[in-house]
């Protein structure tokens, strides 16, 4: 309580210097938010979207603070209810895989995504079929 009262003081003996201190904090903080703000919208025209302004991604939010991992539930329950969106897709955590079928074996890194990731990208499969909603399962499984 004694810092709290000598800080409070030294700030009334030097209004000025308080002014000039609060003053530069704010430029910077103000500085700061423009480049962030022209940062973001830059890297939103080099993501590989079609549409880059209109992808929206969502967060979970829980009481240790935010998330942005969705349970399969939660995923099925916004593709269920958000009738207002084109398309929606879940975008999992990178992992590796051993590929075989020809050749020798080779380890490759894969993605996991939801049955509805080829809407959103608007990329058309070139081969096979596209991912039933069926097969989103839980990483548990």
């Amino acid at each position: 309580m004694n810092d709290l009262k000598v800080a409070l003081r030294q700030i009334r003996k030097r209004p000025s210097g308080t002014l000039v201190i609060l003053g530069t904090l704010s430029l910077v903080i103000g500085a700061m938010g423009l480049i962030l703000g022209l940062l973001q919208s830059d890297r939103a025209r080099w993501m590989p979207f079609p549409q880059p302004d209109e992808v929206v991604k969502f967060w979970q939010v829980s009481v240790n603070g935010s998330q942005d991992m969705f349970s399969v539930g939660a995923y099925q329950a916004l593709n269920k209810n958000l009738e207002s969106l084109e398309s929606i897709a879940a975008i999992g955590r990178y992992d590796s895989m051993v590929l075989t079928g020809q050749g020798e074996a080779k380890l490759v890194s894969v993605q996991r995504v939801s049955e509805g990731i080829f809407d959103v990208i608007d990329i058309p499969l070139q081969r096979g079929r596209p991912f039933s909603p069926e097969e989103v399962r839980d990483e548990a499984q």
